[in-house]
């Protein structure tokens, strides 16, 4: 793999966990700390799993969200090398071998959201820059276009995300998370347009 395509994976890599990362941590309440720790000692061993049951929660919702992303990333660079793509139909099926009607609306939404984000990497792959704002100016030319970008993106996410909890979450506390990230992720996404084309 040339050095700058390594480079660029790297620094894409990076910020697409960082996001994912805000993401978590802005849905997931972290365990508070209580005068009662000082007081009562044996609590801080229940506070102490409660904060080890955040941090496993925090890197299976990074892992979740930073999925798709990964898959598009090394697929857009095996495109760039002329290597073969990953099939990600065979992926989601050998984790799902007999799929219901709702199950393969998700991976119908995955792929299109993956086939999203592989022209979006192809663009960002192809430049060069010291950091990730640096490779959407050079991929992007202006605000508009990438703001187009991110509304599409959006919109896959959101759409995978009903999706999911459709086919396997249907509870109250998982529809109030989707609710949850779906905001706040606007709200980075404004943050990020804003940060690139300052």
């Amino acid at each position: 793999m040339p050095s700058n395509l390594v480079e660029n994976c790297r620094i894409i890599r990076e910020h697409e966990f960082n996001c994912a990362r805000r993401l978590a941590k802005g849905v997931l309440q972290k365990p508070k700390i209580s005068i009662w720790l000082i007081l009562v000692p044996v609590l801080f061993i229940y506070y102490a799993r409660r904060i080890k049951f955040y941090k496993a929660d925090l890197q299976r919702v990074c892992d979740g969200v930073v999925h798709s992303k990964n898959f598009a990333l090394d697929a857009a660079a095996a495109e760039l090398q002329g290597e073969a793509v990953p099939d990600f139909r065979k992926q989601f099926l050998s984790k799902h071998p007999n799929p219901t009607r709702k199950v393969e609306e998700v991976f119908k939404l995955q792929a299109a959201e993956i086939e999203l984000l592989m022209a979006h990497y192809r663009r960002l792959l192809a430049g060069a820059a010291d950091d990730y704002a640096g490779l959407v100016r050079r991929a992007y030319k202006g605000k508009r276009s990438y703001r187009e970008f991110l509304e599409a993106r959006g919109r896959a996410e959101e759409q995978l995300g009903v999706a999911v909890l459709e086919a396997f979450q249907s509870g109250e506390e998982a529809r109030a998370v989707h609710h949850r990230m779906v905001k706040l992720a606007r709200e980075l996404r404004e943050e990020e347009l804003s940060e690139v084309f300052s």
